[in-house]
């Protein structure tokens, strides 16, 4: 009953995906890059596998193995790098903002033009108006014009001896 208890021994095991070669170390920038140079980057060939072999990716557990001497290196593949898909698209409330910007521009420049028309015809109602002062205060000079002939002594006499009146 009072046996020790040994302590139980724990080990990382990393997934592997099925159909991917088990790397011993990681590829050296040198090894990984120069092979890519030469070939396209991406053809419809590769999206083609990448479409097959995304369906198709399982992972499986290994056994425990309690000697591991040296880190197993995380194995990668196309059709594991698939299954993470990264989302760039706007949240609900960053739309919302947008919208609210974009509709005060759309106010702003409607009151601008609405306001540049009402300018547009105060500035010809103006014009208007010059125009019409201008022929009032021809019309008053003419009139005042004959209002200081009518007043005049000679005038008067004319129309007092045309209307048969006697000079006193």
């Amino acid at each position: 009953a009072q046996a020790p208890v040994s302590a139980p021994t724990y080990a990382y095991v990393a997934p592997v995906v099925n159909n991917t070669p088990v790397m011993d170390q990681t590829p050296s920038v040198k090894e990984y890059v120069a092979p890519m140079m030469d070939s396209p980057v991406f053809t419809t060939e590769k999206y083609a596998n990448v479409a097959i072999n995304a369906g198709t990716a399982t992972v499986e557990a290994q056994e425990v193995k309690e000697d591991v001497q040296a880190p197993v290196a995380p194995v990668y593949s196309v059709a594991g790098a698939m299954q993470v898909e990264e989302s760039f698209s706007l949240t609900t409330r960053a739309k919302m903002v947008l919208g609210a910007v974009a509709a005060t521009f759309v106010l702003m420049f409607s009151m601008v033009g609405i306001n540049t028309q009402i300018i547009k015809n105060n500035a010809k109602q103006i014009k208007n108006l010059e125009k019409v002062r201008k022929q009032l205060m021809e019309k008053n000079e003419e009139l005042q014009t004959r209002i200081e002939m009518a007043q005049s002594e000679e005038t008067i006499r004319e129309y007092a001896l045309s209307q048969g009146m006697i000079e006193g």
